[in-house]
């Protein structure tokens, strides 16, 4: 309900902000008046053609000259409270509406704008109070209800909301939307004999108004009526048989209540359609993907595959749910059937690629992605080559990573990423300098890259040089990552090189706390104690390290145990 009722606060919003105040009556008060520069006349002409024009910075100009001639015009001030919110200047806005409603506070327009600004600036309390004072000085305000109606329910004040719409209805007897809206709510309560007698009564004003049919079968799924439910759908199918979501909702139904010839009559339509029409695919993902309704998404997509089985857009948005459904051997049974040269078929590719490397299959990821670059339509898309890397990375094949990284850069030689990943590269393969250098060349491309910045500190740290630029550098890193495990990490590695064992520990102890199962994180900290002399500690650090280590790198580790357990 929340979310469409926001359609009509936005809606509402345009009408008050979009469009000139008292207009007509001021410009019958412009005939015969000569244009010149001091004019406010020409001014307020001047500022709506520039409005029209959509300069709305120059319309507030001219507005606010004309406003300086006539300081005391309620309907400029007006014009130029309503430029200030399409500028969304809410605080210039207020300012001018606070002005007003203590030197006129029976304005009603006036008071109104100041509600609809305190709602801009989210203060719903204020804004609620506000609409409340409105209408009870003028309950003919048709937007202030709906407004106001729209606060109430989102703060779940379903009570009131119902109350002001049937307040409303007797001012306003032929507003469909109230009726709509009581409706809904009734629906919410589970008084559906109710809600169906207002949301018919909002079609007898307004036929066209389709909200109203849905909730309509809303309530008949409801009471498990089938028949009205199919009704519903085929009435808003015959004002619009191409109309793509009553298609969709009304063959999700015809399969779950197993009447499956209508249902795959329609997957087939769509299916065909779907061909020329990307509206289609779009709409199935909006509707049923992105809202994560995934067991209808199955229906729809697998449904239509039934006529278009080697489709790659339908086979890599089903491979994408069942991805999404945590189950991996079913969705690359649908990815493996995206082809080359389609839209999907890099990103297919690289799921594949990432899930055979997961597997060990390091051979297979390779030529995956090696083949998503090279049956690329023009520029590929440059994640792929950082991934091919991390899979070179795995088997070290560091010279292979480096040339392939060197490959992308050639279409686009500022890539953040790549050239990031570059420097990953270099230290790598133990170029300690080339990796600096490239760390500084990123730096220089984006002077506020965090991992950059703490990357070239860190391994100036684990170089022992250069400490206190190291320094320098994790302290900037951190700025935009404040309460990062690893940045955490190299700062207090960079105090551990100086000596500074009190700022070492705060930091390590810090990091641990942030990453508490990370080896190398423990490591470090075990590092730290057994320098303090606390060899218990840096024991069990150390022994809480050791499992969690790659192979070749336990060695190390076990020398540093067997140096505390022998001593």
């Amino acid at each position: 309900m929340k979310k469409f009722l926001l359609f009509f606060t936005v809606f509402i919003s345009l009408l008050c902000i979009g469009c000139p105040l008292q207009q007509n009556k001021f410009l019958s008060q412009t005939t015969n008046i000569s244009p010149t520069k001091e004019n406010k006349y020409y001014y307020f002409t001047e500022a709506q053609l520039q409005r029209k024009r959509g300069n709305i910075d120059r319309s507030l100009i001219y507005m606010q000259k004309a406003l300086e001639l006539d300081n005391e015009s309620l309907f400029l001030k007006k014009e130029v409270i309503s430029l200030y919110l399409q500028k969304r200047d809410y605080n210039s806005a207020l300012k001018i509406t606070q002005d007003i409603n203590e030197k006129n506070p029976d304005d009603i327009e006036a008071l109104f704008l100041y509600g609809r600004i305190k709602q801009s600036v989210n203060n719903e309390k204020e804004a609620k109070r506000i609409y409340e004072q409105v209408l009870k000085k003028d309950p003919n305000q048709q937007n202030a209800y709906l407004l106001l109606g729209d606060l109430y329910l989102q703060q779940n004040e379903e009570k009131k909301a119902l109350n002001l719409y049937r307040q409303m209805i007797k001012y306003f007897p032929n507003s469909y939307i109230a009726y709509f809206l009581i409706g809904k709510i009734l629906i919410d309560n589970k008084e559906l004999k109710d809600a169906e007698k207002n949301l018919k009564k909002s079609l007898d004003i307004e036929p066209s108004f389709l909200q109203s049919k849905y909730e309509l079968i809303r309530i008949y799924k409801i009471e498990k009526n089938n028949k009205k439910v199919i009704e519903g759908y085929l009435d808003i199918l015959s004002r619009d048989n191409n109309s793509i979501i009553p298609m969709l909702e009304l063959s999700v139904y015809y399969h779950k209540e197993k009447i499956l010839k209508k249902a795959y009559e329609i997957f087939d339509i769509l299916a065909k359609r779907s061909i020329s029409d990307p509206e289609i695919l779009k709409i199935i993902v909006q509707l049923y993907v992105e809202s994560k309704t995934y067991d209808n998404a199955l229906i729809v997509l697998e449904g239509m595959l039934k006529t278009l089985p080697d489709n790659s857009e339908i086979n890599y948005i089903t491979g994408i749910v069942y991805e999404e459904l945590k189950k991996p051997k079913l969705a690359i049974t649908y990815f493996k059937k995206v082809r080359p040269g389609t839209r999907f078929y890099e990103n297919a590719a690289t799921f594949l690629a990432l899930t055979y490397k997961e597997e060990g299959k390091l051979t297979y990821a390779i030529s995956l992605l090696k083949s998503a670059i090279s049956e690329s339509r023009g520029k590929p898309n440059l994640n792929l080559f950082i991934y091919l890397s991390l899979i070179y990375i795995d088997t070290e094949s560091y010279n292979e990573a480096e040339k392939i990284l060197k490959e992308g850069l050639k279409f686009d030689p500022n890539h953040i990423d790549i050239n990031f990943q570059l420097g990953v590269i270099y230290d790598k393969a133990g170029k300690k300098e080339k990796c600096i250098e490239q760390m500084k060349k990123v730096i220089q491309l984006d002077p506020k890259n965090p991992d950059a910045l703490n990357y070239l500190g860190y391994t100036y740290a684990d170089l022992g040089e250069n400490l206190y630029e190291a320094e320098k550098l994790i302290k900037a890193a951190l700025q935009y990552k404040p309460d990062d495990a690893y940045i955490t990490d190299s700062l207090g590695w960079v105090y551990f090189k100086q000596g500074n064992m009190k700022a070492a520990l705060k930091n390590l102890e810090k990091a641990v706390s942030l990453a508490p199962d990370d080896p190398t994180l423990l490591e470090h900290l075990g590092d730290v104690y057994f320098k303090m002399g606390n060899k218990d500690k840096a024991l069990k650090l150390y022994n809480q390290s050791l499992p969690k280590k790659k192979d070749k790198e336990k060695e190390s580790m076990l020398k540093k145990i067997k140096e505390l357990t022998n001593k």
